[in-house]
């Protein structure tokens, strides 16, 4: 069984400077040939901290390689009607309706349980919340330009709403 950690923080030491011990995996998901792995990382140069998710794919050869990520020293302080602390994602197709991706990160409100991410045809890709994050992940095409994304409770109730691409 490959470890998807292991390669994840060998991915964040070689391609942001830091060293093994500074890297924290939060939380990690796979969906069939696709992984991401959120990760809190230290700076060796000034001790600053970020966040951020490697992600990886298996390709044919079955071998599990680097694909995407992304990282952010943003503050946690988020507006009201924020739905991520911090967030990214990164996909591969068609820009607007990617044939594969991942979106996701720390959510902005602690009471959140689930994310939901449903485009126009109502396809529908849902995580759920786990030490703050969320991440989703897909291999159909989605529309993600007119995608929304919520925020859900434990009974069910939408929290926050909003575009994908403006969330």
């Amino acid at each position: 069984m490959t470890d998807l950690r292991g390669l994840a923080v060998g991915s964040v030491v070689a391609q942001r400077g830091v060293l093994p011990e500074a890297v924290e995996v939060v939380r990690e998901r796979q969906h069939g040939d696709m992984a991401a792995v959120a990760y809190l990382a230290r700076r060796r140069s000034d001790g600053s901290s970020f966040r951020g998710f490697a992600g990886l794919r298996r390709r044919e050869d079955g071998i599990w390689r680097s694909s995407g990520g992304w990282s952010s020293g943003a503050p946690d302080g988020v507006g009201p009607e924020a739905l991520w602390a911090a967030w990214g994602g990164w996909g591969s197709g068609p820009r607007g309706t990617p044939d594969v991706g991942v979106r996701g990160g720390w959510v902005a409100d602690p009471t959140a349980a689930l994310v939901r991410l449903t485009d126009p045809s109502g396809r529908v890709v849902e995580d759920r919340v786990e030490a703050g994050v969320a991440i989703l992940i897909w291999d159909q095409g989605l529309a993600t330009r007119e995608a929304v994304v919520e925020l859900v409770d434990a009974d069910g109730a939408v929290l926050r709403r909003a575009l994908l691409e403006r969330s």
